[in-house]
């Protein structure tokens, strides 16, 4: 009724009858905001002054008359809402139509009853609400317009036969047709014809059947060009559940597939020379060891190394010995079949595969090629450079029919063919035993170094990238050998995880590192935390946990003071493990380090559950930062990743100033490397850390 409404209603009622404008009041005063008049002109000046949603007006007023009236409000701006009723005797009805044309939206005749007045105003309220429903209804469609024409993402909306009805700004951006030019085709107008028939029959299968599709699609630009978006397609069904209309938005998504095929570049590819590295190499030697079991066939690996590589780097720029990489790479290149594979497995280090021998003499013809190749200069720096390598061999399947004893085979091949003189090749045999002895006289010596305690730790400063100031440091590994002198970790690290001895290395330099930080402290030289590296075989061992807590007590080292650094392939192994292990560890205050960043495959889906603190970006990616773009580019990605995840990043391997100010520009926290420190013993350590402290005091 009149009166169930969220506000009253204003109603100016124009009448010089004082009669009329009694009623008008008794029956109308308590629910309505009334306001009566005896002229037209007063009635007016009030209007104006404050609008009402209804008028009243007697048809016959001196003065001004009613129609008058009405003609003059709707002359007025924001009037075409406002209900005029007129109120006339049965002798005008015959000039109803002068008042309608005047403005009127209705009539009463007098004499006007209470139950006629009523439904009149009733009638003019609803008519109140319905117009100002259809400007709400207008005002949302207008807001979703704007919506639509302002977004992002593509957006078309068919009708129910599938004809264009509507487009965006964001449509034309992406495909370049203009809207006029898509209105009235269908949307297969767009089509890039990539897509089988199946395809677009399951897309609407989807959309019948379920009430929508989305997925990646294959479309044409206006210019021809075809492109990858990812499009959703929803349908509109009215009050009854019947379809009316189809709304498409779809985005471009070219720049997501190129980063996509950008990162499984850089994760298969060498980007030094271009060539597959050695993760890719062994996916290849998979699928070629199980064609030759297929096929019953032979293959061969070659591995070269070049003989002194180190020396021509070390006396040439660091730049020089990239560009002696690159050129070998082209030359062996050129050597190499349709069929065949060529890979650099490491710095100075590349691997031939030959698929399908045909004799036992096309390794051979292979690297006397190599070596013919080789005896020819490399112009460097004006300079003419002669590189020559060794190269060991491996037949498959008949020295292995896997990559693991592939690769050690001929590998240990290849260091019988430096032992012999360089420059040369050596099949692998059996009978190839120089290598194995070494492994175990260096086997027997680990033993007894860690039962003689011959190792010792080297400490190398983290510093802030903020201050320079160091906040940290990582200890490092060191053997003190009677006979050899300071033996390399390269050589015997290997062999320790290879036997197991990594467990009671690893426990061995957590201890001596929590006692180094714990001796620090008693001489007020204080560090946030040391980092400890953590192999694999260490970390997955049953006891790791107890081993942990065990040494905490011992030596009284707070949790919060160690960080662990184990690389990507460690948390690979076992994910499921890991993050149990990480979370446990976590749990007792430890931070966590992901070292070597980006020198791995790890899924970001996967590093998104292990509970870290730190990410370590590999020395790797950071020596060329200043002059490589792939280097600078994964080593932004690395820190934007960091930074998303709420991680510490750290540098490894800054040697130049030009390094750390590219590092500290791009965000990253904390900065390690020979500009600042190598590895010290902890005496030094001691001296470096108090340096330090006083320069920054003065």
């Amino acid at each position: 009724m009149i009166h169930d409404t969220d506000r009253k209603l204003r109603i100016l009622a124009v009448d010089d009858d004082p009669v009329a404008l009694l009623l008008y009041s008794r029956v109308l005063g308590d629910f309505l905001e009334l306001e009566t008049h005896e002229t037209a002109e007063s009635a007016l000046e009030s209007f104006k002054a404050k609008p009402a949603d209804i008028l009243l007006l007697d048809w016959l007023l001196p003065g001004m008359d009613g129609l008058e009236l009405a003609a003059r409000i709707r002359n007025l701006p924001d009037t075409n809402d406002v209900q005029i009723l007129v109120v006339t005797g049965r002798d005008e009805s015959d000039s109803l139509e002068q008042a309608l044309h005047a403005g009127a939206n209705d009539y009463l005749e007098k004499p006007v009853s209470p139950q006629q007045l009523m439904v009149r105003l009733e009638i003019a309220k609803r008519n109140l609400e319905l117009r100002e429903s259809k400007k709400e209804s207008e005002r949302k469609g207008a807001l979703m317009l704007r919506v639509f024409d302002n977004s992002m993402h593509g957006i078309l909306i068919t009708d129910r036969n599938n004809k264009i009805i509507y487009t965006n700004r964001a449509f034309s951006r992406i495909t370049g047709f203009e809207s006029d030019e898509a209105l009235g085709q269908t949307p297969a107008f767009l089509s890039s014809g990539f897509h089988s028939e199946a395809f677009y029959k399951q897309l609407w299968e989807s959309i019948s059947n379920h009430g929508g599709w989305k997925g990646e699609i294959w479309n044409k630009r206006k210019n021809g060009e075809i492109y990858p978006e990812w499009l959703e397609i929803s349908t509109v069904v009215n009050e009854d559940r019947e379809l009316t209309h189809f709304i498409a938005h779809f985005s471009d998504i070219s720049q997501k597939k190129q980063n996509e095929e950008q990162l499984r570049y850089l994760a298969s590819y060498d980007t030094l020379t271009g060539l597959p590295n050695r993760s890719h190499f062994l996916e290849i030697l998979d699928r070629s060891l199980v064609r030759a079991g297929e096929d019953r066939s032979k293959g061969a690996i070659l591995f070269l190394d070049l003989d002194r590589f180190q020396v021509i780097n070390d006396t040439l720029s660091h730049g020089s010995g990239d560009l002696l990489l690159r050129l070998v790479s082209e030359r062996l290149r050129g050597l190499i079949g349709p069929t065949d594979t060529l890979s650099r497995t490491g710095g100075d280090e590349f691997a031939i595969l030959l698929e399908s021998l045909s004799g036992v003499d096309q390794p051979i013809q292979m690297v006397e090629a190599v070596m013919t190749e080789f005896a020819k200069p490399f112009h460097i720096e004006g300079q003419e450079v002669y590189v020559s390598a060794s190269t060991g061999i491996c037949i498959f399947p008949d020295d292995g029919n896997d990559s693991d004893t592939l690769l050690r085979n001929v590998d240990m091949a290849m260091y019988r063919a430096k032992e012999t003189g360089r420059n040369t090749y050596h099949f692998y045999s059996p009978e190839i035993n120089t290598r194995a002895f070494e492994h175990l006289a260096l086997e027997a010596s680990l033993r007894r170094a860690i039962e003689k305690d011959e190792f010792l730790l080297h400490f190398q400063p983290l510093i802030a990238s903020e201050d320079e100031m160091p906040v940290a440091a990582e200890a490092l590994i060191r053997w003190q050998h009677p006979e050899l002198g300071m033996v390399s970790p390269a050589r015997f690290i290997p062999m320790a995880e290879e036997t197991g001895l990594i467990v009671p290395m690893g426990a061995m330099v957590l201890r001596k590192a929590c006692e180094a930080f714990m001796d620090l402290k008693s001489r007020d030289v204080n560090l946030d935390y040391i980092s400890v590296n953590v192999s694999a075989r260490q970390f997955f061992q049953e006891e790791f946990l107890g081993m942990i807590d065990s040494t905490l007590e011992a030596t009284g080292m707070a949790p919060r003071n160690l960080e662990l650094e184990l690389t990507e392939s460690a948390f690979l192994q076992d994910v499921e493990r890991t993050v149990e292990l990480l979370d446990l560890l976590r749990q007792r205050g430890l931070h966590i380090a992901i070292d070597d960043f980006g020198t791995g495959f790890s899924s970001l889906s996967y590093l998104k559950r292990f509970p870290l603190d730190t990410l370590k970006i590999d020395q790797s990616f950071v020596k060329d930062i200043h002059r490589n773009k792939d280097d600078m580019a994964i080593v932004r990605a690395i820190i934007a990743l960091a930074t998303v995840m709420k991680l510490r990043i750290v540098a490894e391997g800054v040697e130049t100033e030009e390094h750390a100010q590219i590092l500290k520009r791009e965000g990253c926290n904390i900065l390690q490397g020979y500009l600042f420190s190598r590895p010290l013993p902890k005496d030094e350590l001691e001296a470096f850390l108090n340096a330090r402290r006083q320069q920054n005091t003065v």
